[in-house]
């Protein structure tokens, strides 16, 4: 590959880290980015993102849709993630045994999956394999064939990942702590038992009858990431999707979570000698006036947690914090330990110092070159920079933003992170699995009463 993404925007980062620690890209390399972007509308309202890559030799393509789990009723929570793990099995003109010899023979990638807010099905081969690709590509998101069998395997597939959550008690204490986080009929709400009661109600129709009503919405948004011309690309796009039918669908709106301090605890009682602790809290959601400063709030907070509980007092291997941000913002502090209550008075003490403290614009610089260089990583293949482009137009509508977020992050200030550390962290919901004769409910109240 003759260029890449994540190489031109890394070597603009060095160049300007020389002159200034927080320069971290140049306003030219910004608007370069731009300008290798369209965005287009077909008649039928299917929106085209093209990023050209000259010389590459390799093409990547995402159709997403921007419905996920989230959009299902309870009861039918499961069936985004079924439905499209069950897509790219064989579709019409592509029966399981002639997809599967096409995709080995021309080493082509074809996959679908779902995701709480939003699904896609996305395509990489080399360029010369375009024509091949994409036709099979089209056919599967177009016209899967839902095979029975098929159907039946992912569905048990699907529950023995749910019932193998309890197996590993860290992942298990956010099922717990989800149960109190996520009240009866809010979009993100999907805890193991639920899940396990819908699957055993719904079958093979209606997942059929998910990529259906899938077909009836939203027109996608397709991004192709590409060396071919866009009037290829265009033609192609065209034949296969452009006479959508759905109909455009309002964006699901996502309220966070109500605080309540009697509903703030969970505890699931295992005889084991490690306490599995989970933190949730609501925080800043993808699109919002502080998204970027909020991701760099949550590299500090990691960092000042590990160093506080693992260097200085030596409580935990394993302790960290990180966030999701959909539409509505996901918080987390995850922790395992031999002494609960110690720990968690010890992460309480970095909330306080995070909420209390001003770092100095030194310490804010380091992180950014840390934070930065893992944003450049994730744009190092052709299907990374059309998951990023996709993702950033789904939250953003327009994909400028995420050429212009080096930028953002530039004018994060210590001031900003502490303003946020003081907005968010507070008002916890407390997940634990642990022995309940070690643990005291009364260490979770007094630890919200330390951060609120």
């Amino acid at each position: 590959m003759k260029f890449n993404i994540a190489a031109g925007l890394l070597v603009s980062f060095m160049v300007g880290s020389s002159a200034s620690a927080a320069t971290i890209v140049t306003p030219e390399t910004v608007e370069a980015q731009k300008k290798a972007t369209r965005t287009l509308v077909l008649e039928s309202g299917v929106i085209v993102i093209l990023r050209r890559i000259p010389d590459s030799g390799i093409s990547s393509i995402s159709v997403g849709f921007g419905v996920g789990s989230a959009n299902q009723p309870p009861g039918r929570k499961v069936l985004n993630d079924w439905a499209m793990s069950s897509m790219a099995r064989a579709a019409k003109g592509y029966p399981k045994k002639k997809l599967s010899a096409l995709t080995e023979r021309y080493s082509i990638g074809i996959g679908c999956g779902g995701g709480v807010e939003f699904s896609h099905c996305s395509m990489t081969t080399l360029t010369s394999y375009w024509g091949q690709a994409f036709a099979a590509f089209a056919a599967v998101v177009n016209h899967p064939i839902f095979d029975a069998t098929d159907v039946k395997l992912q569905k048990a597939r699907m529950e023995a990942s749910f019932k193998g959550m309890s197996e590993d008690p860290g992942s298990w204490s956010n099922d717990v702590v989800n149960r109190i986080y996520y009240p009866p009929g809010h979009p993100y709400r999907l805890v193991r038992d639920e899940a396990l009661g819908e699957l055993a109600g719904l079958g093979s129709d209606d997942v059929g009858a998910y990529h259906k009503s899938l077909m009836a919405g939203s027109p996608p948004v397709i991004v192709v990431v590409s060396d071919l011309a866009d009037d290829k690309i265009l033609a192609d796009i065209t034949k296969a999707f452009g006479g959508w039918g759905g109909k455009k669908q309002e964006p699901l709106k996502v309220d966070a979570p109500a605080f309540e301090a009697a509903k703030s605890f969970a505890f699931e009682d295992r005889d084991i000698p490690t306490a599995y602790i989970k933190l949730k809290f609501p925080a800043v959601g993808a699109a919002g006036k502080d998204s970027v400063a909020s991701r760099l709030t949550f590299e500090i907070l990691n960092e000042e947690l590990w160093d506080e509980v693992r260097t200085r007092k030596s409580l935990s291997y394993g302790v960290g914090a990180a966030q999701i941000q959909y539409r509505s913002g996901i918080g987390a502090i995850s922790v395992s330990t031999s002494k609960p209550q110690e720990t968690m008075e010890a992460i309480a003490t970095v909330i306080q110092r995070m909420k209390t403290k001003r770092f100095s614009q030194a310490e804010i610089d380091r992180f950014k070159v840390v934070f930065s260089t893992s944003y450049f990583l994730t744009q190092e293949t052709h299907g990374g920079v059309a998951g990023a482009l996709l993702s950033t137009f789904n939250y953003y509508g327009t994909t400028d933003r995420l050429y212009e977020m080096p930028r953002d992050l530039e004018g994060v200030t210590a001031g900003d992170v502490q303003r946020i550390a003081q907005e968010i962290l507070k008002e916890m919901r407390i997940g634990v699995v642990y022995s309940k004769a070690k643990f005291s409910p009364a260490w979770a109240s007094t630890f919200n009463e330390k951060v609120k």
